[in-house]
């Protein structure tokens, strides 16, 4: 499963939105928008701070 997956997963389970976790990764809506449909990648501070925010480790975005 992609990180992509994984997020999309995450984000339904949890029952949050894109909007919160764009704020709490301190990027903008669309950003996270894009790296949810494969446009681009999170940068590796945002990978980290999904990882603290999320579980999903920041390791499986290079790999995505």
């Amino acid at each position: 499963m992609t990180a992509r997956e994984q997020l999309k997963q995450w984000l339904a389970y949890e029952g949050r939105k894109k909007s919160w976790l764009a704020e709490q990764c301190q990027v903008n809506n669309s950003t996270l928008t894009r790296w949810l449909t494969g446009e681009t990648i999170p940068h590796p501070l945002a990978r980290e701070a999904m990882e603290s925010v999320t579980g999903i480790p920041a390791s499986a975005w290079v790999q995505a």
